[in-house]
């Protein structure tokens, strides 16, 4: 009996989560997020499916919109994410983009790495790989 109270939780919290990021996806596709919050770390946020980027190096002033429309051009892009001081509310010069197609991003990674951006050279990575 306790089993299928649990297994019944457990379906309910991952409808939940399904649901609310079909509404929040562009692509309208159901994934999972391993949230930050929810581990109690400063981790990152990890969706499965999607190529996550590493981008530093880029300049204080460096909005998402710039981000994004840079990583557009190899390919859709879920998300953009600029790390930000917790203090001070001002960028860190580094932050995170969510690639739709893996193939598409791994490209993004290999002519974007060292170029570049505003007069700095990018620092772009996977970054999955430790």
């Amino acid at each position: 009996m306790v089993v299928d109270c649990w297994f019944c939780f457990v379906y309910i919290v991952v409808w939940i989560l399904c649901w609310r990021q079909r509404q929040e996806s562009a692509s309208g596709g159901c994934y999972f997020m391993l949230d930050s919050r929810l581990r109690g770390n400063d981790k990152d946020v990890w969706r499965f499916g999607f190529l996550n980027i590493f981008v530093g190096n880029f300049l204080f002033d460096t909005s998402e919109d710039e981000l994004r429309g840079l990583f557009a051009t190899f390919g859709p892009v879920v998300s953009v994410r600029i790390i930000v001081d917790r203090n001070t509310g001002r960028s860190r010069g580094y932050g995170f983009v969510e690639m739709e197609d893996p193939d598409q991003g791994q490209v993004a990674v290999e002519r974007l790495d060292g170029s570049d951006f505003n007069g700095r050279p990018l620092k772009v990575n996977d970054a999955a790989k430790k």
